[in-house]
């Protein structure tokens, strides 16, 4: 148990001292300044994602997260035949960066009821 209090004070340590740091890589870089709010939750995707909250009333969506480009394309078949395969059910596919998230809400768009940055 003293292990798990000196990592989380580590944890919180690390984030205060680091937190200049990080807000200088999201004020200067396009991308992460594009793509900060939803990666702090603090706003919602373009579609879809209030109704995967409410849900469909008897099941909980599918989540499908790819971490990059690479992995979202490997991903698009599995999430087509998910599709096919659980027909009515939600698939929510998240992505961890930006060219990750443009290519899957691309690909995907129409497959999936939500895309979303993870």
């Amino acid at each position: 148990m003293p292990l798990i209090i000196l990592y989380n004070v580590l944890m919180i340590l690390g984030t205060i001292v680091l937190s200049p740091l990080i807000f200088l890589l999201v004020v200067t870089s396009p991308k992460r300044r594009k793509t900060v709010l939803q990666r702090l939750g603090m706003a919602l995707p373009p579609r879809g994602i209030s109704a995967v909250a409410k849900g469909n009333g008897s099941t909980r969506p599918i989540w499908v997260h790819a971490l990059s480009v690479g992995e979202v394309l490997s991903a698009v078949p599995l999430v087509k035949a998910m599709g096919r395969e659980f027909d009515g059910r939600d698939i929510v596919f998240s992505a961890s960066t930006l060219t990750g998230f443009e290519i899957a809400g691309r690909r995907l768009g129409d497959q999936v009821c939500a895309v979303i940055y993870y």
